[in-house]
């Protein structure tokens, strides 16, 4: 945007030419050669907007050419979660340089916590007597809803996390790099690598996050309590997490095949009901 956009006054941006850097964005390839997703670019023109609402709201009277330009529609449904043999290739690579980021998987499934949340968290946060994790918003720690919440400790979560403090007792945070001794700041190239070597494709370590709670919602947990623990305050946002897969819809329609297999044996059929019938008429 900046390179497209950064060289001109404010006053000489147009619509047109947002319009024009929209469609140039559309054509455009990232890094990695892939098309640019249209949310990317709706939140690039969401920024660019912001840009004059603060011109105007510092007394620079600019049109804000924003407001007219048409969003691109966002298709943010990803179906995307790890299988449980998935799961067992994925693990059987985190080894050796990258073994600190097994628990970081392993915690991601059972406790639904997002990446950052995972790196930002501290022993300080963690209550092995009540057995809770408490995910906090704060100013040193930013959850993405802007909402505290809690996590009940499962015993394989409270596990992981004891082990963990074995090992790095004495820093502040959970996931501390040994070698700076300072958090991690992402483990995007360690985990990228092992589901290239575990021939896992198109998944993403927010994915994680999405396999938890798909695992809850076909154990028949209420989408109430999915959202509560993903942090999410509108309950339809959690339906994008919690997919429906093969082996949940063919357990949905052979329970709607057995209801109606009961109903069938108990309700008597017209012909059956018509000297009933007949005899109320009387």
């Amino acid at each position: 945007m900046i390179k497209d956009l950064g060289n001109k006054c404010l006053d000489e941006i147009s619509m047109i030419q947002v319009e024009g850097y929209k469609q140039r964005r559309l054509k455009s390839v990232t890094r990695r050669g892939m098309p640019r997703s249209p949310s990317t670019i709706n939140r690039e023109l969401e920024l660019l907007s912001g840009i004059f609402t603060l011109a105007s709201d510092g007394g620079i009277v600019v049109p804000n050419p924003c407001r007219k330009a048409k969003k691109l529609d966002e298709d943010n449904q990803r179906n995307r979660y790890l299988s449980d043999e998935e799961e067992d290739r994925l693990i059987s690579k985190l080894t050796g340089v990258r073994a600190h980021v097994r628990p970081l998987v392993r915690l991601a499934i059972l406790t639904l916590m997002r990446k950052n949340e995972l790196l930002q968290l501290r022993w300080a946060n963690i209550d092995f007597t009540r057995e809770v994790i408490y995910v906090m918003n704060s100013r040193r720690e930013r959850t993405k809803s802007k909402r505290s919440r809690i996590i009940p400790m499962s015993p394989e979560v409270k596990q992981i996390l004891l082990a963990l403090h074995r090992q790095v007792s004495t820093s502040e945070y959970v996931f501390t790099n040994p070698a700076t001794g300072k958090p991690y700041v992402d483990i995007k190239k360690a985990f990228a690598w092992a589901c290239n070597k575990a021939k896992i494709k198109d998944f993403w370590f927010h994915d994680l996050r999405r396999t938890g709670a798909t695992r809850l919602g076909e154990a028949g947990v209420d989408a109430f309590y999915i959202a509560t623990l993903l942090g999410h305050a509108d309950i339809h946002t959690s339906q994008i997490y919690t997919v429906a897969t093969n082996e949940g819809l063919r357990h949905a329609m052979n329970s709607l095949a057995a209801r109606e297999n009961r109903t069938d044996a108990k309700v008597p059929t017209v012909k059956e009901q018509r000297p009933m019938l007949a005899a109320v008429s009387l």
